[in-house]
């Protein structure tokens, strides 16, 4: 009788890290958001974590019962062994051609495991030498060049504009093209583009929805020096634009223990959003940076909620250092964390190794990252 699953140690070190990152895409909750963070601890960094992120969406899509187990499991399916042979045979072939890492990325398995294999390579990733068996080859030949997914460009136009702060805008827009958009969670997000630039698109939270008069809210900081603050500075009742969505969110509603908070002033709507929604019973901690004092909001929440604002004029402690002199407690609890990407980086990890928080527990969104103009958090495309 043929075996379909073995010990976990029958992979390399390398190949245990790799296809914990490869199931995290895969799996359930907070684990997605994860993937990129084990993908840079062997070495493949930043908008390089893409192309797996398609490769596992193309092998589910041509295979719905391909067996890709749970992040922690201490076993490895047949069916990823033979995976990991065969990005082993692509990463040691012959150099792939280069081709860009965008979300317009090929959807087919072979062409992804180029990408992919060729990412291996370069970051000396240790696969063993394996057959890859006549069954993924056959996975392989039934992929297809499909088709990506993605939301359609909805027109909408400005009909309020609030100064909220001297660094937020929340703009309400409305338009025909709204009229079955949904928001399912709270902190989904659109992209945002504007008519004559519809292949560069910004992020940006849903403040609220009114689905019975099709109008979407969104603060927007104007004190960035992108296209769309650029624009929310100057936005008049009446201009046109083009939205995208909705994505992401915050499915956390249900936890049973207690909530950690942290943002800086990118999250400030994602973390007004979700307060809004959490369940009375939750005791909460929030951690939000901004500039000065001006840029402080009013939040309002039914849940047991100490809040706590850093301002950035007045101390030197940014995001980074205000959990190591605050109490926390010392049960297992779930974090949400919105901020810039390296920021995340050494909290996740503060959160993992300090405060002994689990991998699963721990939901991540990078809106952006210093030095980048378009930075793309992983979670994107998921």
């Amino acid at each position: 009788m043929q075996r379909n699953f073995f010990s976990i140690n029958k992979c390399s070190h390398d190949e245990q890290k790799l296809l914990k990152a490869l199931r995290a895409l895969n799996w359930q909750g907070n684990w997605p958001a994860q993937a990129g963070f084990l993908l840079e601890e062997i070495g493949i960094f930043s908008v390089h974590a893409f192309p797996f992120a398609r490769l596992v969406q193309a092998i589910l899509t041509t295979n719905p019962n391909f067996n890709l187990l749970g992040p922690d499991s201490p076993f490895v399916s047949k069916d990823e062994i033979e995976l990991l042979s065969a990005l082993g045979h692509t990463a040691r072939s012959i150099k792939s051609k280069s081709v860009a890492i965008t979300p317009l990325l090929p959807t087919d398995v072979q062409t992804l495991l180029d990408i992919c294999g060729e990412e291996l390579r370069i970051a000396k990733v240790n696969i063993k030498p394996r057959a890859v068996l006549k069954s993924f080859k056959d996975l392989v030949a039934k992929s297809t060049k499909q088709t990506n997914h993605h939301f359609p460009h909805l027109l909408t136009q400005v009909v309020s504009i609030e100064q909220l702060t001297p660094a937020f805008h929340r703009i309400v827009l409305t338009g025909e093209d709204l009229k079955d958009f949904a928001v399912e969670y709270p902190a989904q997000w659109v992209k945002v583009f504007l008519p004559n630039s519809k292949m560069t698109g910004r992020a940006y939270t849903i403040r609220y929805f009114d689905a019975a008069k099709q109008q979407l809210t969104l603060d927007i900081a104007i004190n960035h020096h992108g296209l769309i603050s650029s624009w929310a500075k100057k936005a008049k009742i009446g201009d046109e634009i083009y939205i995208a969505g909705p994505r992401g969110g915050f499915r956390d509603l249900e936890i049973d223990s207690w909530l950690l908070l942290l943002a800086d002033e990118t999250g400030i709507p994602s973390i007004s959003v979700i307060l809004e929604q959490l369940p009375a019973h939750l005791k909460v901690y929030a951690y939000i940076e901004a500039t000065n004092k001006q840029e402080q909001q009013q939040l309002t929440t039914q849940a047991d909620a100490t809040i706590h604002w850093v301002f950035k004029d007045s101390q030197k402690e940014g995001l980074k250092t205000v959990l190591k002199s605050n109490d926390l407690p010392n049960t297992q609890g779930h974090a949400w964390i919105a901020a810039e990407a390296s920021v995340i980086r050494n909290i996740r990890v503060q959160l993992l190794k300090e405060r002994g928080f689990h991998l699963g527990n721990i939901q991540t969104t990078g809106y952006w990252k210093l030095g980048e103009k378009d930075h793309k958090d992983l979670a994107a495309i998921l």
